[in-house]
């Protein structure tokens, strides 16, 4: 098992999509920019300063590369996906039992 919150389970998803796709495995990514992406997580989590950002929810690691790299018009696609995204994962976050 895996214990999440609401917002970690949020931003796994986010994550999930730009490195996997949408459910119709649909990326806004190259793959080069997969590897980009997996290294700016990496960077970022090795600053404690930095990591902390992340670890109180003032920064998510998929919106801070989507606006620090990508194009406009990837950015664009990942607004218009995110939406969704957050609404699928808060179903399936509130569908999964969870402990009181």
């Amino acid at each position: 098992y895996e214990l999440y919150t609401e917002e970690q389970y949020i931003a796994k998803c986010y994550n999930d999509f730009l490195l996997n796709g949408d459910e119709k495995n649909e990326s806004i990514l190259t793959e080069e920019q997969k590897v980009q992406y997996k290294a700016f997580v990496k960077k970022q989590r090795k600053d404690a300063n930095t990591i902390k950002e992340y670890a109180w929810f003032r920064k998510e690691y998929a919106t801070e590369f989507v606006y620090s790299t990508l194009s406009v018009e990837q950015q664009k696609a990942f607004v218009d996906k995110r939406k969704a995204i957050e609404e699928r994962a808060k179903k399936e976050f509130n569908d999964v039992v969870t402990f009181m």
